[in-house]
C-alpha cells in the first residue's frame, strides 16, 4: 500500500498518480498528483527563482536526474575523467504546483534550456511546453 502514497515534510499523506489512475477517472478535486490534468489546468504552475528556501529541494531534483551510480560509468569516468554536470542556480527556477516544487527549469539566454521533473510529478502531463510558457512570461531582466 505504501507505493500509492507518501508522507510529505509536513506529515500529510499524499496520494501518488498511480492511486488516482487506479480509480479510473478524475474526481475534479484538484488532487496534487492528478494524472488526468485537472490540477494542472485549474491550478497552473508558478515559478520562483532558486533561493535559500528552495535550493535544497531543487538540488535534490537535479541530482536525481544526473546521478551516475552505474559501475560501467564509474570505470569510464576513472579511465577518461568524469564529466559531471553541476547545478548552477544562477539562471534556474523552481516550478511549483499547489505550493509543491514539481520541477526545476534551467535557462540559457532567457530561454528554457533544460528542465527536470520531481520524481513524484513525472506522471502528470507536465512537459517542456508548460514550463517554456512560464519562462516566456518572465521579465528579461531576471
Amino acid at each position: 500500500m505504501s507505493d500509492i502514497y507518501y508522507t510529505d515534510k509536513y506529515g500529510n499523506t499524499i496520494f501518488r498518480a498511480e492511486y488516482y489512475k487506479n480509480k479510473g477517472r478524475c474526481c475534479k478535486s484538484s488532487c496534487l498528483h492528478c494524472p488526468y490534468g485537472h490540477t494542472l489546468r485549474t491550478q497552473g504552475l508558478t515559478l520562483k527563482k532558486i533561493n535559500e528556501e528552495n535550493s535544497a529541494a531543487s538540488q535534490d531534483i537535479f541530482n536525481f536526474h544526473n546521478k551516475k551510480d552505474d559501475a560501467v560509468q564509474g570505470l569510464l569516468d576513472s579511465a577518461f575523467g568524469a564529466n559531471k554536470k553541476v547545478f548552477n542556480i544562477e539562471n534556474s527556477f523552481a516550478v511549483y504546483l499547489k505550493g509543491y516544487i514539481c520541477a526545476i527549469a534551467i535557462c540559457a539566454n532567457g530561454e528554457l534550456g533544460e528542465y527536470y521533473l520531481h520524481k513524484e510529478f513525472m506522471d502528470q502531463g507536465i512537459d517542456k511546453n508548460h514550463i517554456k510558457e512560464l519562462i516566456e512570461t518572465l521579465d528579461p531582466q531576471i
